[in-house]
């Protein structure tokens, strides 16, 4: 029996010295890295605000509540003036179509000021639902001019009156209670997109390159800043 034992002792003995001179390949584990696909902006589509065929880069007005700002009509184009001829709705489409025939691209607005308090406000409007997000200080009004090409009066859209083939070719803005603690100029953004990457994923702020910006002041307030 002495034997036997000796013998599984040296055999253990020899067995524990090989496992710590050479220890066993274990496989590491894979560390699995998030890839951020780089953004790619595809979209082509130019876009501006006209009044009168005519390219706008700043609007002053005296801003009161309860009177409209304006309505700001868009163009796809950033020419300074736009030689098309008969009704704006239908050279809106047929120039529109040239470049998205399938209508997969979609109208955004955004409107950005900041308050007295300091609050800085970024307004997304990418839906009849977020025309009033800030209505306290800008209501916002969303219109289809080529539905109502052939119409001599039509109001702004409801929620039940959006569906794939609308434009929001308008947007009226219509200060209320709050305007007087504006104190910077409005930036009005209109831009175009057609995915959901166009936006950022943290801020949500537009990020692709269809875009044109006006600058709104109060003559008697922020104009001068």
């Amino acid at each position: 029996m002495k034997r036997i034992i000796l013998g599984l002792s040296i055999i253990l003995l020899l067995t524990g010295c090989n496992s710590n001179n050479k220890p066993i390949n274990k496989k590491r584990p894979i560390k699995e890295e998030n890839i951020k696909e780089e953004y790619i902006d595809n979209n082509k589509m130019p876009i501006a605000f006209y009044q009168d065929k005519e390219l706008i880069k700043e609007y002053q007005t005296n801003l009161k509540s309860g009177i409209d700002i304006g309505i700001f009509q868009i163009y796809p184009s950033q020419v300074q003036t736009l030689s098309y001829t008969g009704k704006y709705a239908d050279s809106f489409y047929s120039q529109w179509t040239n470049i998205d025939p399938n209508h997969k691209i979609r109208i955004g607005y955004n409107l950005s000021y900041s308050l007295e308090d300091g609050t800085s406000i970024s307004h997304n409007i990418l839906s009849v639902s977020d025309t009033m997000k800030y209505e306290g200080y800008i209501a916002t009004y969303l219109y289809d001019d080529y539905e109502n090409r052939n119409s001599n009066w039509y109001s702004h859209l409801e929620e039940t009156d959006v569906n794939d083939n609308t434009f929001f070719t308008s947007i009226k803005l219509f200060p209320q209670g709050g305007i007087g603690d504006v104190n910077s100029k409005i930036l009005l953004t209109v831009f175009t997109y057609d995915t959901d990457d166009d936006f950022d994923e943290i801020t949500k702020e537009y990020r692709g390159g269809s875009k044109y910006t006006i600058t709104i002041c109060d003559k008697n307030k922020t104009c001068d800043k």
